[in-house]
């Protein structure tokens, strides 16, 4: 009996150390299964989108996304629409730009395009106002900080000086998007973004 309790005390001291271990373990686990399931989502993405022939032809768009100042990788896309199509002036117009740091023309902007970007936040457009003085100063792009409306398009347009063939149009003002396009008769750009 003696020796039942000398054991039993010795295991009653070791519970805390147990536990502990448990714990370890416990955290060890789960970090094991996030990287478990990290490989299953890589996994699955391969078989299914990258080794799937209905993606793997070199005329799908999806495989030149990436993102530099796009959200959703447009950057990527657009880039390989102009390796295809070819450009004949590099201008892009914008609007609902924000702050000017994420959205449709900014990578080609740094790339050499000149543009014009119409945003109806003045707190954007004083960032980015800062942000690309440079730019402004050059004229290689232009800012019009006002509200975009089906009725008032056009006349942007020509204040904007914007040729009547561009190569971007990329039109982002949440609700309105379909509206402002079809009022958009006199101009005709060659890619565009909606």
């Amino acid at each position: 009996m003696k020796t039942f309790l000398k054991n039993m005390a010795a295991v009653w001291q070791a519970i805390p150390e147990i536990l502990k271990n448990l714990k370890s373990l416990n955290s060890a686990s789960s970090k094991y299964q996030d990287i478990l399931t990290e490989l299953q989502i890589d996994n699955y993405l391969l078989e299914n989108l990258h080794k799937n022939p209905k993606y793997d032809s070199p005329k799908k768009l999806n495989r030149y996304e990436f993102k530099v100042f796009s959200q959703a990788g447009e950057d990527g896309i657009t880039s390989e629409i102009f390796n295809r199509i070819g450009t004949t002036n590099k201008f892009f117009v914008e609007f609902g730009v924000g702050n000017g740091l994420e959205n449709n023309s900014t990578y080609l902007l740094v790339k050499g395009w000149q543009g014009y970007w119409i945003e109806g936040s003045e707190r954007f457009c004083k960032s980015i106002r800062q942000s690309f003085e440079d730019l402004i100063a050059k004229q290689r792009l232009t800012l019009k900080n006002t509200f975009i409306t089906a009725e008032n398009i056009e006349d942007l347009f020509r204040e904007g000086n914007v040729p009547t063939e561009l190569d971007l149009l990329s039109i982002d003002i949440d609700g309105n998007d379909y509206w402002v396009w079809q009022a958009i008769t006199n101009y005709r750009p060659r890619v565009v973004i909606l």
